[in-house]
């Protein structure tokens, strides 16, 4: 029988995945993979030990929610949970989502405040509403009122710290733009006058001997400031016995962030994303720029289309940098069979891994495939199923 004609994104998607794939070698299910390495390898350890548990015991949402658990309370990279980076009022405030393939359902929370152990509410808001995502406030009445959580603050002295030196260097870096003093003063911040913000647009018009304000002349928005030290979220992908995929992200989000920024972590698409008997992704790097893409769904559609893993990411990657060539990010990717690989941009990505084949944790560092700090290609592995 003829295939049918492919069109649209499918076509785009079968057209984009048609290279060959990198080489692997093999372990066993179940697997866990997740971005990043150092402390965040308690969190992989966490998470296959309790996926590895026989039976029900080894529930894939248990886990994602036990393994991030873990770094949300180890603090893992200065990055995940309470005592993190601080908004610009000061205050530590969290993002996570959970997505399970089985059922293609979601739970997720934004803006989190005072209350630790994020996972655990998104996972809430996904067994206990029929809603998909919770933010500010209500999240954490939420999890106070009908979770039982307990409410506390989510700063420390370090973090206080960090906060203060901010502050003493004139609030520099921040993410505003466009206002007077932003880029050398504390906010609040005004806007400018009209009649001299149009009069300045004109200066610039006649400097670059452009007619037109079209947005073609606009500045490109992302965050030059994001780097591996102010964000490094841990995004999870697990992968049971049985072949099904869960993935979850947790992090306190970029330092200085506007308060009230939500970045790409607890948007499924975006943070993270799998699909039963294709594959599933997680991001870490610069969520606001990432989230206009829904790279971990594209990378899930390309491995659908015949992609590997790395090549799914690398494809997914290469896209963003072509609108936005200084951005920084990256991705982890595992396909059905276990078969996983990476691929990061102006980034120092790195992931860790633990399949029933390996006696340990194992680690890899990526090459990044552009930008100011170099090229290069990731490594790809696979776990395959031992029946």
């Amino acid at each position: 029988m003829p295939r049918p004609a492919l069109s649209g994104l499918a076509l785009l998607v079968a057209t984009l995945s048609s290279t060959p794939s990198s080489s692997s070698r093999a372990a066993v299910l179940p697997l866990v993979l997740n971005t990043w390495s150092g402390d965040f390898t308690g969190a992989t350890r966490t998470a296959f030990d309790v996926l590895s548990q026989p039976g029900a015991a080894g529930d894939r949402l248990d886990a994602l929610e036990q393994g991030l658990n873990y770094c949300e309370l180890h603090q893992c990279g200065g990055s995940v949970g309470f005592g993190g980076h601080p908004d610009a009022s000061g205050e530590v405030t969290l993002d996570a989502m959970i997505m399970d393939a089985v059922t293609h359902d979601v739970g997720g929370v934004g803006g989190l405040r005072r209350v630790k152990r994020a996972i655990s509410v998104a996972r809430g808001v996904l067994e206990h509403t029929n809603h998909s995502i919770l933010v500010g406030d209500a999240a954490t009445r939420f999890a106070v009122d009908f979770l039982g959580m307990e409410e506390e603050s989510l700063s420390t002295p370090e973090s206080q710290k960090a906060f203060e030196g901010w502050e003493e260097g004139g609030c520099q870096p921040n993410y505003y733009r466009g206002f007077v003093n932003c880029t050398t003063a504390c906010p609040p911040y005004a806007l400018p006058d009209q009649e001299e913000e149009e009069e300045e647009m004109r200066k610039k018009l006649r400097s670059t001997g452009s007619s037109s304000s079209s947005s073609s002349s606009r500045q490109v928005r992302f965050s030059p400031h994001v780097h591996e030290g102010n964000h490094d979220t841990i995004g999870m992908v697990v992968l049971d016995a049985q072949g099904d995929l869960a993935c979850g992200v947790t992090t306190n989000g970029l330092g200085n962030k506007v308060p009230g920024r939500v970045g790409d972590s607890p948007l499924p698409g975006s943070g993270c994303y799998v699909e039963n008997k294709v594959g599933g992704c997680a991001c870490t790097g610069d969520g606001d720029v990432m989230l206009r893409f829904a790279p971990s769904a594209y990378a899930v559609m390309f491995m659908g289309g015949g992609a590997s893993p790395t090549e799914a990411a690398e494809q997914v990657i290469r896209k963003i940098a072509g609108f936005y060539p200084d951005f920084r990010g990256g991705m982890v990717c595992v396909n059905m069979g276990g078969k996983y690989g990476a691929a990061g941009w102006n980034f120092g990505l790195s992931y860790s891994v633990r399949g029933a084949g390996m006696q340990e944790v194992e680690t890899f560092d990526v090459t990044p495939l552009g930008g100011g700090r170099g090229g290069g290609r990731g490594e790809e592995e696979e776990v395959v199923r031992m029946d």
